[in-house]
C-alpha cells in the first residue's frame, strides 16, 4: 500500500456538501491531519479560483490547486505551475457560440469567469451548487481555458461537434465543461507531480463525478465518495461512505493515513 505524498480533492460533493452547504467538520479536521502527517493537500476541481471565495472553504491553507479540470495549476501562493488555454480555432468557435446567446455559456480566462445569458438552467445550477450566478459580460479577446455549458446533453453534444480539438466533460445532468481534448484533471496532477518531483503512484485522489474518473484511475489510490456516480465508483480503488456520513475521514482512517 502506498503512503501518499500528495492528496487531491474534488470540491463539489466531495469536500463541500451541497446538502449541508459546508465542508463537514470531520473532513476539515482530516485535511489538517493530513498536512500534519506531511501529506500535501491539493484541490482538483473544474472550478476557477475566483469561485472558491463563494464556497465555505474555512480559509484552509491548501498546498496548491488543479483548477479548470486541469487546465490551470497553481501553487499555494497562486503562482502558475502549468496552464493550457484553447487553441485559436476552438477559441473562435466557442466565442461565436457565446455571442449567439442561444445556450447559456460561461467562458473562463486566467483571472475570471463570466456568462452570456441567465436562464433557468443557470439559476438551477447556481442554487444546487451553492454558487452565485456568474456575471454577464462580453468577450474581450483574452485566452480561454475552459467553457461551461448550462443545457441538456443533446445541445451540449451539438456544440462540441463544432470544437474539434476539445472534449465534453459532464458534472451534472445540466452542466458540462469543455476543455482541450488533451486536458483533464490527470494532466494537471501529472504537472504537479513533475514540479514537486513526486511519482504519480505516490498520490491519492478523492472524487465523486464523471469528471473525476480519469484522475481516480491514474493516481496511486483513487477513492470515490459513496454519493458518487456509478461510473466514478467503478473507476476507483475504494468507495468510501457518503460525504454527509464522514466519507473522507472514514477512508483516510481505513488506510491509516490519519
Amino acid at each position: 500500500m502506498i503512503r501518499p505524498k500528495i492528496a487531491f480533492f474534488d470540491v463539489d460533493n466531495t469536500l463541500v456538501s451541497h446538502t449541508q452547504h459546508d465542508i463537514p467538520s470531520s473532513t476539515l479536521k482530516a485535511l489538517y491531519q493530513l498536512q500534519e502527517n506531511d501529506i500535501k493537500v491539493f484541490l482538483a476541481t473544474g472550478r476557477h479560483y475566483c469561485e472558491l471565495d463563494e464556497l465555505p472553504m474555512h480559509d484552509f491553507p491548501f498546498d496548491g490547486y488543479v483548477l479548470l479540470t486541469g487546465q490551470l495549476c497553481l501553487d499555494k501562493d497562486l503562482n502558475i505551475l502549468y496552464h493550457h488555454p484553447f487553441d485559436k480555432e476552438d477559441q473562435r468557435n466557442i466565442v461565436e457560440i457565446f455571442n449567439e446567446k442561444k445556450t447559456a455559456t460561461m467562458l473562463v480566462n486566467q483571472k475570471d469567469c463570466y456568462i452570456n445569458i441567465v436562464n433557468e438552467y443557470i439559476k438551477k445550477i447556481s442554487e444546487s451548487y451553492t454558487s452565485d450566478t456568474p456575471k454577464i459580460q462580453s468577450y474581450c479577446g483574452e485566452d480561454i481555458y475552459q467553457a461551461s455549458l448550462f443545457t441538456d446533453l443533446k445541445d451540449a453534444q451539438r456544440i462540441i461537434q463544432k470544437l474539434p480539438n476539445c472534449k465534453l466533460v459532464s458534472w451534472s445532468n445540466d452542466g458540462f465543461d469543455i476543455i482541450s481534448k488533451t486536458g483533464g484533471k490527470t494532466i494537471g496532477i501529472q504537472k504537479i507531480c513533475e514540479h514537486y518531483k513526486i511519482d504519480i503512484q505516490d498520490t491519492m485522489a478523492f472524487g465523486d463525478g464523471d469528471n473525476d474518473i480519469d484522475m481516480l484511475k491514474e493516481v496511486g489510490l483513487g477513492i470515490c465518495m459513496g454519493n458518487g456516480t456509478k461510473e466514478a465508483k467503478e473507476a476507483a480503488d475504494f468507495v468510501t461512505r457518503h460525504i454527509d456520513e464522514d466519507g473522507i475521514e472514514y477512508a483516510l482512517q481505513y488506510y491509516k493515513f490519519i
